[in-house]
């Protein structure tokens, strides 16, 4: 949560990590790897390596690869 958070370049008022982990539970949303069968590094390379950066280019947020692999709490594959 707290690279995600540096991702983003969320300053940090408040605890914002507990916020944003309210605010994606209300949505529904797995906020941590554990939640979706994910706790080892192998099992979160194939989602990181999914991630389609042509699509994601198209957000305002722009992410790398290297940022993928630290949302994915993962080393350089």
């Amino acid at each position: 949560m707290h690279k995600l958070i540096k991702s983003l370049n969320i300053e940090v008022a408040k605890p914002t990590d507990t916020i944003l982990e309210n605010f994606m539970i209300s949505l529904g949303v797995p906020h941590n790897f554990t939640m979706i069968g994910a706790d080892k590094a192998e099992q979160r390379a194939f989602p990181a390596k999914q991630a389609n950066m042509e699509r994601m280019s198209n957000i305002a947020i722009s992410f790398t690869n290297r940022d993928i692999f630290e949302i994915f709490l993962l080393d350089e594959i």
